[in-house]
C-alpha cells in the first residue's frame, strides 16, 4: 500500500476527514469554509483578531533518518495531532490547507529537514481547531512569518452530481474500515469515513495541486471507492509515461461522476503564501 505524496512527500492521512492530506490538507469534515474561495481573504483581513488557539502540550523532534515516509494522524473524536516525517513546507501546507504550488519561499532547509510533532489540546478540539493550533505552533516554535500574494489561477469546484450517489453515508456506531483515504494499488483508491471537505483537500493537495472548493452541500462522512487513470499532470506527474497508467480506466472527472460527484474548472484570483522567515525549533 503506497502512501500519498506531496512535494516532495505528502503526508499519509489517517483521519475522519483531511485527510487525508495532504498530504494532503487533515477530517476537517467540520470545516468546509476553509476552501479555495476563501484564500482571497487571509484570516488577518476577515475581522478583529482573536486570541490564537494553542495546544496545551507539544513536542517537536527531528525525524529519525531511518524513517523514510511522512504521516499525519488527527482522529475526529480526539484532541491530539500526530505528525511524522514532515518538512516545514509540509507543515505549512497542512496548517493552511494549501497545495504545494501555493506555498513558496522559506529557508534552505524548508524541504530537507523533517520533523515529528506530537501535540494535544486541552479538552475537546475539532480537527479544524487543531489546524489553527498548528499555525500557532509554527509561529511560536519555528518563528514562522509569511505574507500572501495574489495571482489568477485555474481552480476546481467539487459539487454533487445529478445522478444517484453511490457513496454510503457513515452513521454513528457504524462499523467498518478505519477512516482515511488509501491507495490500495492498481490505481484503486479507498475512501472511508471521509467528509467532502476532506476529500476536496485530498484532491487539492495530492492529486491536482490546485485549489478545490467543496460546494457539494453534503455533510457527514462517506464510504466510496474510486478507480481512474491519472493524466500526466496529476499526482505531480508521478504516473506520466508509466505502465501503471496504461489501462482502460476512466479519467478522474468520469470516475467522480460515476459515484455521484462532479468536478469543474473555474478561473479565480487566489492567494499564495510566501514564507518570509523561519527558524529551526529547539527539540523537546
Amino acid at each position: 500500500m503506497r502512501a500519498f505524496r506531496i512535494a516532495p512527500q505528502v503526508p499519509r492521512i489517517h483521519s475522519a476527514l483531511l485527510s487525508a492530506a495532504l498530504l494532503a490538507s487533515i477530517a476537517l469534515g467540520d470545516a468546509p469554509q476553509a476552501r479555495a474561495q476563501d484564500l482571497s481573504q487571509p484570516s488577518a483581513a476577515r475581522g478583529p483578531a482573536a486570541k490564537p488557539l494553542a495546544f496545551e502540550v507539544a513536542s517537536i523532534k527531528l525525524t529519525p533518518s531511518e524513517f523514510g515516509g511522512s504521516r499525519a494522524f488527527a482522529p475526529s473524536s480526539g484532541n491530539n495531532l500526530s505528525l511524522q516525517g514532515m518538512s516545514l513546507r509540509q507543515l505549512v501546507q497542512l496548517a493552511f490547507t494549501l497545495p504545494s504550488d501555493l506555498v513558496s519561499g522559506g529557508p534552505g532547509w524548508v524541504d530537507g529537514t523533517r520533523y515529528d510533532v506530537e501535540a494535544r489540546a486541552e479538552g475537546k478540539a475539532s480537527q479544524q481547531q487543531r489546524l489553527e493550533m498548528l499555525k500557532t505552533l509554527l509561529a511560536e516554535r519555528f518563528r514562522f512569518t509569511f505574507h500572501y500574494e495574489s495571482k489568477e489561477a485555474s481552480t476546481y469546484v467539487l459539487t454533487a452530481g445529478k445522478s444517484r450517489s453511490k457513496m454510503r453515508a457513515r452513521k454513528p456506531g457504524d462499523s467498518g474500515e478505519p477512516s482515511g483515504i488509501r491507495d490500495t494499488g492498481s490505481l484503486h483508491y479507498v475512501c472511508r469515513d471521509t467528509s467532502m471537505a476532506w476529500f476536496a483537500r485530498f484532491l487539492e493537495s495530492t492529486v491536482l495541486s490546485r485549489p478545490v472548493a467543496d460546494k457539494t452541500g453534503l455533510s457527514g462522512s462517506y464510504d466510496f471507492d474510486l478507480n481512474w487513470k491519472p493524466d500526466d499532470n496529476q499526482f505531480k506527474g508521478r504516473f506520466a509515461g508509466s505502465r501503471e497508467a496504461e489501462n482502460d480506466l476512466p479519467d478522474l472527472f468520469t470516475a467522480l461522476k460515476d459515484v455521484g460527484l462532479r468536478l469543474e474548472t473555474v478561473k479565480t484570483v487566489v492567494q499564495f503564501l510566501r514564507i518570509d522567515h523561519a527558524e529551526k525549533p529547539s527539540e523537546n
